[in-house]
């Protein structure tokens, strides 16, 4: 929660000079009606040019200055978001990435929520004290356009907030239409298999069709009624602009104010009623996007992910004592899972498919997914070690194929930017057999990969995927299924490229479909509903699953 308390300093920093700035900007706002008063008061009754060249420089200087304000204050607001985003951003979604959730309505909300920091909302704020000081300056001028001022502050309120509260309930209704007739329409797809061949299939579409006739029927309402308020706010504040100008008029006929002053009444009056405006069709959007920081601000409650980074020695021996994790929907799928393994010892984890294979990988790849017991590195809890610090130390091949939009060599290295990357890159595309592929294409090493992949099968980008976990010369290599796509050519010089690893003192925990891949193992284990069922060397755990088959 760190940065976000930095982040809280800066911003009520930013918010004070705010309130600073709104106050000379609205000082300023007198200009006008200043200027209005002496014209009619001092020019016209003089006729003198010089006065009139004197006050319309003095005008316009101030007028600059209350542009400079306007912004000044623009852009603190603004530097409220960009502030935020440099500072709790990254941690913000670094956690999301790392957490178990809803990733893409964390994603969304971050952007929404980030937004409402620099909403005009606070501008708004700030200028409505102001509307107060403004009507007491028509009292001023007098006592009937004050009055007169405050029958149409309360008008306005009384529309406003009709409409906002109306609007909000018209709001929720269609969006609950909505997420009906969404969760309805996938529902459908989901078991169209099923539906289309009975008649099933029709009721579905007619009950979907019912509810989207809703949602349409709530949409058109809101958009007549937003059409509606739209057209009756813009009446009313013409009416009210009307009013005080007759008001003003009658004055002036009756000598009780000049014509300096009834212009001047006529721009104050706009300058009370328009925060107020602001400020609720503002209001609605700003309390949608607090709510969505409020979520995200939730995640910076977690623990931080960067941990001071743990001194991992020499010998890199892996524990799971009594772990329960998490699978990618955020239930629990493995538990009581507990082994040791050895530095310079690979282990082969079998079992059916949904069995929990792939979520024992994952927990040891990000910890926070564990959801009790330990995971143990070298003595250290991985939990403890920072995220850079593991990700050299723990080497991952994922079940999914895949690679970032860049060049060969940067999927490769991750990144890398040291000098020796290359020659580091050559060496294990060679003990791999991924170099003649690479120098076939267009550009090398420095080809450049995109999502519309056509250079590389599906076989070479998963050697592609093994180089770049084993790039930085893990001491933990965790491989999901890392075999799939290998013909049987490709399998052998990665098997012996684990096997050299091993010698080198890596560790590999591996899930596998060929029955080749096996040779690199030492031991196994066999996870049956989320449980080891066997553990012990390779030999024998295939045999007891080879005899329950049997029996």
């Amino acid at each position: 929660m760190g940065n976000w308390e930095q982040y809280q300093i800066v911003r009520r920093k930013n918010l004070i000079f705010i309130s600073v700035f709104s106050l000379f900007f609205n000082l300023l706002m007198l200009v006008l009606p200043l200027f209005s008063i002496q014209v009619f008061d001092r020019v016209l009754t003089s006729r003198s040019i010089e006065t009139l060249i004197t006050l319309s420089l003095v005008a316009i200087a101030l007028l600059v200055f209350q542009a400079l304000f306007q912004y000044t204050r623009t852009r603190l607001l603004e530097h409220c978001e960009a502030h935020f985003e440099l500072s709790c951003s990254s941690s913000i979604i670094e956690k999301i990435m790392y957490l178990p959730g809803q990733k893409a309505r964390q994603l969304h909300d971050l952007r929404e929520g980030k937004s409402s920091l620099s909403s005009h909302f606070y501008l708004s704020l700030n200028d409505m004290p102001w509307s107060i000081g403004f009507t007491f300056v028509l009292f001023l001028l007098h006592p009937s356009l004050g009055w007169f001022t405050v029958i149409g502050i309360f008008l306005l309120l009384a529309i406003v907030s009709s409409n906002y509260f109306l609007a909000k309930k018209l709001a929720g209704n269609l969006t609950h239409s909505a997420l009906a007739s969404n969760v309805m329409s996938q529902q459908i797809i989901d078991k169209l298999h099923l539906a289309k061949w009975t008649p099933a299939l029709q009721q579905l579409l007619g009950k979907r069709k019912s509810i989207a006739d809703e949602t349409t029927y709530l949409e058109e309402t809101r958009q007549e009624y937003a059409a509606l308020f739209s057209s009756t706010l813009l009446w009313l504040k013409q009416v009210l602009q009307v009013g005080i100008l007759a008001l003003g008029a009658w004055l002036v006929i009756g000598q009780e104010i000049n014509m300096g002053a009834m212009l001047a009444a006529s721009i104050l009056f706009s300058r009370v009623l328009a925060p107020i405006e602001q400020c609720f069709q503002l209001l609605p959007q700003w309390q949608k996007k607090r709510l969505a920081l409020e979520n995200i601000l939730e995640l910076l409650k977690e623990p931080d992910l960067e941990a001071p980074p743990e001194v991992i020695g020499s010998s890199h021996d892996l524990m799971l004592e009594r772990v329960s994790s998490l699978n990618g929907a955020g239930k629990v799928s493995m538990r009581n899972v507990h082994f040791e393994l050895k530095a310079g010892h690979s282990l082969a984890v079998l079992g059916e498919v949904a069995s929990g294979k792939s979520t024992l990988l994952n927990a040891i790849i990000v910890p926070e997914l564990v959801h009790s017991g330990r995971i143990v590195l070298n003595g250290v809890e991985t939990k403890n070690i920072s995220r850079i610090e593991r990700s050299k130390t723990i080497g991952y091949i994922p079940q999914s194929v895949d690679f970032f939009e860049t060049s060969v060599l940067n999927n490769i290295t991750s990144f890398d930017v040291q000098e020796s990357r290359f020659d580091r890159a050559l060496e294990i595309s060679r003990s791999l057999g991924l170099h003649e592929t690479i120098s076939r294409l267009p550009h090398g090493y420095n080809t450049m990969l995109t999502n519309q992949n056509d250079l590389l099968s599906l076989g070479e980008m998963q050697l592609l995927s093994i180089a770049r976990a084993i790039y930085h010369q893990p001491k933990i290599l965790v491989a999901d299924e890392f075999d799939s796509h290998l013909d049987d050519i490709s399998l052998e010089k990665v098997l012996h490229t684990l096997n050299h690893l091993k010698q080198q003192g890596t560790s590999i925990i591996f899930v596998c479909q060929k029955r080749a891949s096996l040779s690199v193992a030492d031991w196994a284990i066999n996870i049956q509903e989320g449980s080891i069922k066997f553990a012990g060397r390779r030999e024998s755990v295939i045999q007891k699953l080879e005899a329950e088959v049997l029996s």
